[in-house]
């Protein structure tokens, strides 16, 4: 019988745990790229989501009482007297609680996706390196859910200041001087479970979008690398394969 501190056998080296590809990310890179390529993104969405919102509550409050006046007619009205009442501040209302909300949920679903689907695939004794439609649903859905989570507070305020217009007010109207009095407020107000107000429906929303764009992703990059042979670290391949995701999701 051997010794339980016996040497390795001539020849047989010992089994060492695989290592990730070269130039991967660790969990903290990953979500730190994540949150940046948001807010990136939202910088330039930021200003028709606005629009948006105010044209969308303005619909609301007619459904509910026909005769509410209409300020706004189309999407360009919105952005016209928008500009001219409140300037490009206006039009960025909620900016920075939106670069806050796009950090923790693009961060958690974009940087924790990877590191999650490998986990998954390494519990069913998968190829941690190999794409599986099941495990790559799985783990979108899951960290689309752990960043909505995380930022459904931030997105509601964000909403609400960019709801918010001191000239031409439509609905019920709330002024918070910045982020941190609009959470303050939110929680004296509502609790604590106010600012989760909305959060049931944002998981859900976000685990779809989620559990079918990062997989689509992945899936449209091997076959452009894998079967095209295009490479692996170009921008036409990152380009093409984030399109494919887009189409898949919308």
């Amino acid at each position: 019988m051997s010794s339980p501190n016996a040497p390795v056998a001539a020849g047989v080296p010992p089994v060492a745990p695989p290592k990730p590809p070269p130039g991967s990310l660790n969990l903290l890179e990953s979500f730190l790229c994540g949150g940046l390529a948001g807010c990136v993104a939202v910088t330039v969405s930021n200003m028709p989501e606005t629009m948006k919102t105010r044209l969308q509550l303005q619909g609301e409050l007619q459904k509910a009482d026909p005769n509410v006046p209409k300020v706004y007619k189309n999407v360009g009205d919105v952005f016209a007297k928008t500009w001219r009442n409140e300037g490009i501040r206006g039009l960025q209302r909620g900016l920075l609680p939106a670069y806050g909300y796009q950090i923790l949920l693009n961060g958690s679903r974009l940087g924790f996706y990877e590191p999650m689907r490998r986990l998954l695939n390494r519990a069913a004794g998968l190829d941690p390196n190999r794409v599986y439609a099941f495990t790559a649903v799985t783990a979108g859905a899951a960290t689309g859910c752990i960043g909505a989570v995380l930022g459904s507070p931030l997105f509601l305020v964000k909403a609400r200041m960019q709801a918010y217009s001191p000239a031409l007010p439509v609905g019920a109207q709330h002024y918070y001087r910045n982020s941190f009095d609009a959470l303050r407020t939110i929680m004296r107000s509502d609790g604590v479970r106010g600012l989760w107000r909305g959060a049931g429906t944002a998981m859900l929303r976000t685990a779809c979008g989620s559990s079918v764009q990062l997989p689509s992703y992945n899936f449209g990059k091997h076959i452009l690398v894998g079967t095209w042979g295009w490479r692996e670290d170009s921008f036409a391949t990152y380009f093409t394969a984030s399109a494919v995701s887009g189409i898949c999701v919308a």
